[in-house]
């Protein structure tokens, strides 16, 4: 009145070539475990370094990044480099600004000052 169960287990048709490429594999790992450590104790040992030289940045950029943020952050009176780019523009913008009032006859008087302190202003905060 028991029933018997059988378990019937099924071999992959490939079954011998499988074990086969398994062990062939297995043996070419073993024969080569110290050489795959050595290597993996030579990339591991570079990291450390990679990862400071990585921190560290590349030099040249931060000099470059450095004398950006300098220049911008500074006060005009504290960067004698721009105090010289806004004075000769200045004085480009006025006698620009002179030169062509004085070809429609407008020299000299207050509209003109007026005119030249308006254009220097606005080169001067541009």
């Amino acid at each position: 009145m028991g029933s018997s169960k059988k378990t019937q287990t099924t071999k992959p048709i490939y079954e011998a070539q499988l074990t086969g490429a398994a062990d062939t594999l297995k043996g070419v790992y073993s024969n080569n475990a110290a050489n795959v450590q050595s290597i993996s104790d030579q990339l591991g040992g570079l990291i450390p370094s990679m990862l400071d030289k990585y921190r560290l940045g590349d030099s040249g950029v931060n000099a470059a990044r450095g004398f950006l943020t300098q220049t911008l952050e500074s006060q005009p009176d504290q960067n004698p480099y721009l105090e010289q780019i806004v004075a000769q523009t200045n004085a480009n913008v006025a006698d620009k600004t002179r030169t062509a009032m004085g070809t429609r006859g407008l020299t000299g008087g207050t509209v003109m000052q007026d005119i030249v302190s308006r254009n220097l202003a606005e080169n001067e905060s541009g």
